[in-house]
């Protein structure tokens, strides 16, 4: 199973996506995640704490910091902390710098957070009240994309990453549940602009594609074009998963013609496409559901299937395919990743 994992992050990660299961109610959309997106929000870094402060140190002696905020815990502000500074990485900080630190009271470690700029308390207390993912339902999930919509160009750094990595992680659903909040205008500039992080790019994509527009049409068309013409895959399943928005149902053909029906094309840009499928599978059930599936169940008949199309069929509980892949099995030339998730559907199918 180790060995599963491991190969399946390095295929997904090759093309710039990374599924990951978030909640029992729906997972991140995997065309959001990949290299260059942090593991962990500030959000989440700060459920884990349980004494959080914002302070100041002097160079002459970084190793104490003087208390000026506390966001949570029973600390005083102005009171003095002495941090060993094996504690902490080196801060390489001016006279003026703030720092948010963290720590678990039963470990008494601390952790720099972040940096904080003057007159982010109100906004850090909103942070860190803020309920983990684990605990999220369906509905938090849409009220937390509409939260941090409008902090996505914000002008401070932090807010503006914390923003991006929220939203980056929530379910497709969610966002399309948002379709209305979506600033297009300030979306598109920013998605022009030489300055954004490339990381940021495939969930300006994807947002756009939500909520739509003629000129993003011809963006998305042009770009396919693109990526198709040169065997491209980065950003490929966030495009695809934009034209199927606009298209609906009836664009799966052109999928289907260009990437799953051509021999020619690659292993992780067949991977590539799948995440779009399984993206609009999964966060837009009512149109894509069925086609999804039946795209699925033709590339497991001509043996053509990946790990993207078997975890989808657990997760979706699709016990219709078992004859299918109960003869998948019985082929010599199976890889091993594919044979675990060819297992786990078998067990979970049983249950």
């Amino acid at each position: 199973m180790r060995y599963f994992k491991i190969r399946w992050l390095e295929l997904v990660l090759g093309i710039g996506c990374l599924l990951v299961v978030v909640s029992s109610t729906g997972r991140a959309c995997p065309a959001c995640l990949g290299p260059g997106v942090p593991k962990l929000t500030l959000v989440q870094r700060l459920a884990d704490c349980d004494q959080i402060i914002v302070a100041k140190a002097t160079l002459q002696q970084p190793e104490y910091v003087t208390i000026e905020t506390v966001i949570r815990g029973e600390l005083r502000a102005g009171s003095i902390l002495e941090i060993p500074r094996g504690e902490l990485p080196p801060l390489g900080f001016e006279e003026s710098d703030r720092f948010l630190l963290g720590r678990q009271t039963l470990g008494r470690r601390w952790k720099r957070l972040a940096t904080i700029d003057v007159g982010c308390e109100t906004w850090l207390r909103q942070m860190a009240g803020l309920k983990r993912t684990s605990e999220l339902t369906e509905q938090d999930w849409i009220e937390r994309v509409g939260m941090f919509l409008p902090d996505l160009e914000h002008s401070n750094e932090l807010i503006r990453d914390t923003a991006f990595g929220e939203i980056a992680r929530a379910p497709f659903a969610a966002m399309r549940a948002n379709r209305d909040r979506i600033d297009r205008e300030r979306l598109l500039d920013a998605w022009r602009s030489t300055h954004t992080p490339a990381e940021r790019r495939p969930l300006y994509v994807l947002l756009l594609g939500i909520r739509g527009g003629d000129e993003f049409d011809d963006c998305i068309d042009e770009q396919l074009s693109l990526l198709h013409r040169n065997h491209e895959t980065q950003g490929l399943a966030a495009w695809w998963v934009a034209k199927l928005e606009r298209t609906g149902p009836a664009g799966l053909e052109e999928l289907q013609q260009r990437y799953l029906a051509d021999s020619q094309r690659s292993e992780e840009e067949r991977l590539a496409v799948c995440l779009a499928l399984s993206v609009q599978g999964s966060g837009n059930r009512e149109r894509f559901r069925e086609p999804v599936v039946a795209i699925y169940r033709e590339l497991i008949e001509t043996g053509t299937v990946n790990t993207v199309i078997v975890t989808d069929l657990t997760l979706w509980s699709r016990r219709e395919l078992e004859p299918l892949m109960r003869r998948m099995l019985e082929r010599s030339d199976l890889a091993n990743p594919l044979r675990e998730a060819i297992h786990s559907y078998l067990l979970a199918s049983s249950k």
